[in-house]
């Protein structure tokens, strides 16, 4: 199963059925600036923001060698494509590659001249390497790069994204124990925009059936970026 922020190398069995949806929120009242100082939001220490959201995941696995996902909000505004193929599998290491695609549908009235980030069509591509140390501990690491395929208005070309993540099964492997690192950078007008966070959470596992998985992000440091705490939900149910 997948843990924290990377993926894992192996694909669902050919025509086996995933159904996520998840659920997210995120408090922040600091940020870093240009030279990663930290500094308040807000002018009074007793404000806060805050946003929540929620997405469905689709994925299907096809010929026990790849797998297509689909992604969307509950407001239909971004769908978000995904590819993973498994190039290579052994009794410990197994590694894929992710190529994907993020679509801006809309749901509102935009102004065409205004050409925001989160309007625009991107895609990306990746590198996913799984390792088994034993039969309940294993680490993931992904490597993506996404680029827009047109400049947004703060000249933001694409990003970079590092995760890895390490679990260990407990509780006759119902339980799996999981913390890992994110690391993600984009550059626009301002300059760097980097983020480091320590990522923290549990699942517990049904195999057959389903997966509920809580996790905790928190940010470490960063530049030009808010400093987040939150906390995301995962229900992952496996459909024949």
């Amino acid at each position: 199963m997948d843990k924290l922020g990377s993926f894992h190398a192996n694909v669902n069995p050919h025509l086996r059925l995933q159904f996520e949806p998840s659920f997210n929120h995120t408090q922040r009242d600091k940020c870093w600036d240009n030279n990663s100082n930290l500094n308040p939001i807000y002018e009074t220490v007793d404000s806060v923001n805050k946003s929540s959201s929620m997405n469905f995941r689709f994925t299907m696995g096809l010929f026990d060698k790849a797998e297509i996902g689909f992604n969307i909000s509950p407001n239909l505004s971004m769908s978000r494509w995904a590819l993973k193929y498994q190039l290579s599998k052994s009794k410990k290491l197994g590694v894929a590659m992710v190529f994907g695609a993020n679509i801006p549908l809309g749901n509102g009235t935009e102004d065409r001249k205004i050409t925001a980030a989160s309007n625009l069509a991107s895609t990306g591509i990746g590198a996913v390497a799984s390792y088994q140390y034993s039969e309940k501990f294993s680490s993931d690491i992904t490597v993506q790069y996404c680029h827009f395929l047109k400049q947004s208005n703060k000249h933001e070309v694409g990003g970079f994204f590092v995760n890895t993540d390490f679990g260990y099964y407990i509780f006759n492997n119902s339980i799996q124990i999981m913390a890992g690192l994110g690391y993600q950078n984009i550059v626009d007008d301002i300059g760097d925009h980097s983020l480091l966070n320590i990522n923290s959470g549990f699942a517990l596992v049904s195999p057959k059936s389903y997966d509920i998985a809580f996790v905790i992000p928190y940010s470490v440091y960063g530049k030009n970026e808010a400093k987040n705490i939150g906390l995301e939900f995962y229900l992952t149910i496996y459909l024949h």
